[in-house]
């Protein structure tokens, strides 16, 4: 499809959706509009583009304020936005970028100890922008041939180590000078970056601080 007829495609589909929201007024309705537009829209590669960073101040616009991410997962063909309800701040909802339209927001199913709340972090926490940049380091450091990125998430970490347990290995780790915080690369509730990278041979992973700096990979 041409620039000019994608153009009017999408100006047919945007009159159209104002006609249907009128006669609907749902959600129904919101949806088959959204996905109508993202049909006509072209895809763009989350991981050599800047498509996430502008997706997710197209969901900032949306909401009328910064979100507080729960989560952000990338794939190829998906990216989505899991964000706390400002209204219900117990319940995370998740807006799928869809070739650069937002979809409506689907509810995310929690585990029951979940704490939204410790489990957020500000879109200016993150340089999203940057995702090329990581993704290209990423798949240099873990070295496997042909390997491509093919998903990446972004979300607070929490250690399962007990209070108690933690306090023991902090105080061994202050009396001997050997750390044994056993906290992971970037410590408890800490932000990670998580990345895989596949080819036909072999499989890697790589994980990166929330300044996007590379702290460790390996080879599955």
């Amino acid at each position: 499809m041409t620039a000019a007829s994608r153009a009017f495609a999408l100006a047919a589909i945007t009159v159209a959706s104002s006609l249907l929201l009128v006669a609907c007024g749902s959600k129904v309705a919101e949806e088959a509009v959204a996905e109508l537009k993202a049909r006509h829209s072209e895809h763009e590669d989350p991981f050599t583009t800047d498509v996430v960073a502008r997706g997710l101040r197209d969901l900032e616009a949306k909401l009328g304020a910064p979100p507080k991410l729960f989560e952000i997962a990338v794939s190829q063909h998906q990216i989505v936005f899991s964000v706390q309800d400002p209204a219900k701040p117990g319940n995370v909802d998740a807006y799928e970028l869809k070739n650069g339209i937002l979809m409506p927001p689907q509810p995310v199913t929690l585990m029951g100890d979940t704490d939204v709340d410790r489990s957020v972090f500000a879109p200016s926490d993150v340089p999203l922008e940057r995702i090329p940049e990581l993704v290209a380091a990423a798949q240099a450091k873990v070295g496997i041939e042909d390997g491509r990125v093919h998903s990446l998430s972004v979300r607070r970490k929490f250690s399962a180590i007990p209070a108690e347990m933690k306090a023991a290995l902090a105080r061994a780790s202050q009396s001997t000078g050997v750390d044994m915080s056993m906290d992971g690369d970037v410590g408890d509730g800490g932000i990670a970056v998580e990345l895989y990278v596949d080819s036909a041979r072999r499989k890697g992973y790589a994980i990166a601080n929330q300044k996007f700096e590379i702290l460790r990979t390996s080879i599955m």
